[in-house]
């Protein structure tokens, strides 16, 4: 663990406070309180506390929780950490049915007070650090796109005589000879490789993206711009650019399923009532709940930064560009 620096939460001018955090959730009429970090791998965790523990004690002090059961963490003999609450993280989530604020934590060390070298927040606090003590710049702005592809059912399997994944969708130009099972077939379907990007009907979730995006902007996700991408059913959602951190957790493809719960879903990515639908995100073909690169010579869903730049205080002519800022992250971030 290295103790550079303290945990998120600034009463500076401007910045969210606790009490704005605790004054919103008594607004929203919360009555549970969901403190959620990531894992190394980049799993979001969490676990939920009554609202009625959610004071600006928590904030301070941080709340316990166990690392030993956290992939990459601690071991058995080490376990206890702490989570520390950002009061700007703060929203309310649109898909469960009891009022629940989400709030992203850092993570600490309960003995010493420092901050946990693997919270993946933590290392992009220190590569930002970096980066402004290296004087090639002082802020880094992102624009994440996160791509991904909404399926009507995704199957798979693997045991001791057989292992498949199989995947359908009603835009998938294979279906364009299918019998409609009592409903007609109407075409309308993209070609392979050809989605970008025709208008209704031959896109068919056109309200579905719309949906999902002012859920989206209703859970605090700064969205540009949203369109059907090249591949079936493969679907796209720019952010605006912000700083690094701000960022992280929008884009987190749990955070993005979540959003698509308020459209009448149950969880958008985990079999879809409303929509019939079946969400992929990562890498590999399968892991998890995460279908990736699933049709055969199109892109795998992915989440990039389609827009970098950096903020200099410095002489304009110096510049660097992304190959550079990701060598400084890999080179200095897990120092």
């Amino acid at each position: 663990m290295t103790a550079t620096a303290k945990p998120t939460t600034t009463s500076a001018k401007g910045a969210v406070t606790p009490a704005d955090a605790i004054r919103r959730a008594r607004e929203a009429g919360v009555q549970v309180v969901d403190v959620r970090f990531t894992d190394l791998p980049g799993t979001w965790q969490h676990f939920s506390i009554p609202v009625s523990e959610m004071t600006e004690a928590l904030f301070a002090e941080g709340i316990g929780f166990d690392g030993s059961s956290i992939r990459g963490f601690q071991a058995i003999n080490e376990s206890d950490m702490l989570l520390f609450p950002d009061p700007a993280s703060a929203f309310v989530d649109p898909c469960l049915t009891v009022p629940t604020l989400s709030l992203t934590c850092d993570i600490g060390d309960p003995i010493t007070g420092e901050r946990y070298s693997r919270d993946p927040r933590y290392v992009a606090q220190k590569a930002e650090a970096y980066l402004a003590k290296t004087g090639i710049a002082d802020t880094v702005y992102y624009g994440p796109e996160a791509e991904f592809y909404i399926f009507n059912s995704a199957r798979y399997d693997q045991n001791a005589h057989e292992g498949y994944y199989f995947i359908d969708s009603e835009e998938g130009i294979w279906n364009s000879g299918a019998e409609g099972n009592g409903t007609p077939n109407l075409g309308h379907r993209p070609r392979h490789k050809e989605g970008y990007f025709p208008v209704p009907p031959t896109d068919k979730q056109q309200d579905l993206r719309s949906k999902i995006m002012l859920a989206m902007i209703g859970a605090g996700i700064p969205v540009e711009v949203h369109h059907h991408e090249v591949g079936t059913d493969r679907r796209k959602f720019s952010l605006l650019f912000a700083r690094q951190q701000s960022q992280a957790s929008p884009v987190h493809p749990r955070r993005i399923r979540h959003a698509g719960c308020a459209v009448g879903q149950s969880e958008l990515g985990t079999g879809i009532e409303a929509h019939a639908s079946s969400v992929g995100f990562g890498p590999g073909v399968q892991t998890g709940r995460q279908l990736c690169v699933p049709i055969a010579s199109l892109a795998a869903g992915s989440r990039h930064d389609g827009d970098l730049s950096l903020s200099r205080t410095f002489d304009p002519k110096i510049g660097i560009g992304l190959a550079e800022v990701i060598k400084l992250v890999i080179r200095h971030a897990l120092l």
